[in-house]
């Protein structure tokens, strides 16, 4: 059986070491929770679902997340129109966009 000593060695780094940084990573694009139902809607150009649009100001409301942080620009999303479609276009989308990537892949 391994002693507490040996364990606690065993875990423990031996010699000098060095923090090199500490930091979060977070995307540029920061969308505020009170803002967040309008970006959502102008996003995806369904700004006439306006009953839609309520339920959801109430749902970002009710929730305790301040802030949202986002990859994707709004300019990104304009020259992808299917990333904001509907979910089985975005599947078909993935799906082809990997085929079209495996040739690459096995060349490497």
């Amino acid at each position: 059986m391994a002693s507490v000593e040996k364990i606690r060695n065993a875990q423990c780094a031996k010699g000098p070491s060095t923090i090199l940084a500490i930091g979060t990573a977070t995307p540029e694009n920061c969308v505020y929770q009170s803002d967040y139902a309008d970006y959502y809607f102008r996003v995806t150009k369904s700004e006439q679902l306006t009953e839609l649009k309520k339920k959801f100001n109430r749902i970002c409301e009710k929730s305790i997340i301040k802030k949202h942080y986002i990859h994707l620009t709004e300019k990104m999303l304009e020259e992808h129109p299917i990333l904001v479609s509907t979910w089985p276009h975005l599947l078909i989308y993935g799906r082809r966009s990997s085929l079209l990537r495996y040739p690459s892949l096995v060349r490497k």
